[in-house]
């Protein structure tokens, strides 16, 4: 099973050396926690699409253990620090 779906980031936690974990509240498979392979790294291009509290479109895969997000784009960003002050 696997799809695009609209995605909401709820937390991200770092696994090991390159990846980190997210948690995401979706539109079709309710709430995920998906693996994203790589997301630590300097240069990784699905890191800015995956901050706390944005709503972005995930491609998300159903493997043996885990979901996989296989990628992700922005589609609207909350910003939270701004509501702070």
């Amino acid at each position: 099973m696997s799809g695009l779906t609209e995605a909401f980031v709820l937390k991200k936690q770092i696994r090991g050396d390159f990846d980190r974990n997210y948690t995401l509240f979706t539109r079709d498979f309710g709430k995920v926690t998906a693996v994203a392979k790589g997301a630590q790294k300097i240069n990784s291009k699905m890191a800015a699409h995956l901050e706390c509290f944005v709503l972005t479109e995930a491609v998300l895969v159903r493997g043996k253990l885990f979901w996989r997000l296989a990628g992700a784009k922005n589609r609207v960003c909350f910003p939270v620090a701004a509501d702070l002050n």
